[in-house]
């Protein structure tokens, strides 16, 4: 098989590949082509076994290429909403504490602000809550005051 044919099955791979991530899962069925030819007749012919199992070769070596796990950088730079973020961040391993009566204290407010506010550490209140800041009245106070 030529170097095209190989690259043009390759591409047809990773191209269904990305559908099923899409779409889910689906089958091809179809095991035979057809052409066109001037006389506006089609003529059907099966396609080599040879190069259905060429195109099952190649894809097994693509699917073992996607079941790689990603690294947690890559993880991050997937999710495109903060609710994505935060539900990586609960699941995380890395992130987990054996501290009892401790959890995950991400944050909240909007999206969209100009303005964010990050504490060192959150309050065991703060960790009982789910929400940073929880027990600070001074600092509502001085964001009131200064028209925040």
């Amino acid at each position: 098989m030529s170097d095209s044919e190989n690259d043009l099955i390759s591409r047809t791979i990773r191209f269904l590949n990305q559908q099923k991530e899409m779409y889910g899962e689906f089958q091809v069925v179809a095991a035979t082509k057809s052409q066109k030819h001037e006389s506006g007749s089609t003529r059907t012919e099966s396609i080599p076994e040879s190069a259905v199992s060429e195109v099952e070769e190649t894809k097994e070596e693509y699917s073992s290429e996607a079941k790689k796990e990603l690294s947690e950088a890559e993880l991050i730079a997937q999710c495109s909403t903060l609710d994505e973020l935060r539900t990586l961040c609960e699941s995380a391993e890395a992130l987990k504490t054996d501290l009892q009566g401790t959890n995950l204290v991400f944050g909240v407010g909007n999206p969209n602000a100009d303005l964010m506010i990050v504490g060192e550490a959150p309050t065991l209140r703060d960790s009982a809550s789910g929400k940073p800041f929880s027990d600070s009245r001074d600092l509502d106070d001085l964001l009131r005051d200064a028209g925040i």
